[in-house]
């Protein structure tokens, strides 16, 4: 039986957090997709998954190294865990963060995994998800909105409003991308295609805003 803690480089009185990050960092080095051997990340992927539950882990430590669980089978693991897939999520969801169910394998073996991202993901951000299976290499795709736009952190739209409101001055409500709604003040004498920032309203991070541009 292997030892599951030569296997990560940790010793045997390691904490929760020296496991999770020498499997990081073994994970990089040894990925198939970055050149590594295959049966090595296998076993890089079941030494953290006993380790990393603690239920499976003192199983394991009791049986003098011995995990006696049920076992992944092998040809399976290396099948998927090279797999890619990609998930197209809301810009909603990619701007505030939320659920996401992402789909995965194919026929018969086909599921759905839901998985929690945080606010401020964007098209391209890979990810890895561990299942019974293996691991899959997940790639978020942001779908367009039909009323904003993204810049990094911030959110533009445009908004219709009447000839006489940008002469004049007037107010208009409008939606953010939380669904809160709030008047906006278009100062008299406002020029078509001005735009208003309005700061913390747009995705989640350090200094968000959004733009509406008056039209």
């Amino acid at each position: 039986m292997d030892d599951y803690y030569s296997i990560l480089g940790v010793k045997k009185a390691a904490t929760a957090d020296d496991i999770k990050s020498a499997y990081r960092k073994l994970a990089q080095l040894h990925h198939p997709d970055k050149g590594g051997d295959t049966a090595v990340f296998s076993q890089i992927n079941q030494a953290y998954d006993t380790l990393s539950d603690s239920v499976k882990r003192k199983t394991y430590d009791g049986r003098g190294g011995m995990y006696s669980g049920r076992r992944i089978d092998q040809d399976i693991l290396r099948s998927v865990v090279q797999r890619r897939v990609t998930a197209h999520i809301s810009l909603r969801t990619a701007a505030l963060g939320g659920a996401c169910a992402i789909l995965v394998g194919t026929g018969r073996r086909s599921g759905a995994l839901e998985i929690e991202l945080p606010g401020g993901v964007e098209t391209g951000d890979t990810f890895g998800i561990r299942t019974e299976a293996g691991t899959y290499i997940v790639t978020l795709v942001v779908d367009p909105d039909p009323v904003f736009s993204r810049v990094g952190l911030d959110l533009y739209r445009n908004t219709n409003v009447s000839i006489w409101d940008l002469f004049t001055g007037g107010t208009t409500t409008i939606e953010d991308i939380r669904g809160k709604r709030f008047t906006l003040t278009i100062p008299e004498g406002t020029q078509p295609g001005s735009s208003m920032k309005m700061k913390s309203l747009g995705v989640e991070g350090e200094t968000p805003s959004e733009t509406c541009t008056l039209r």
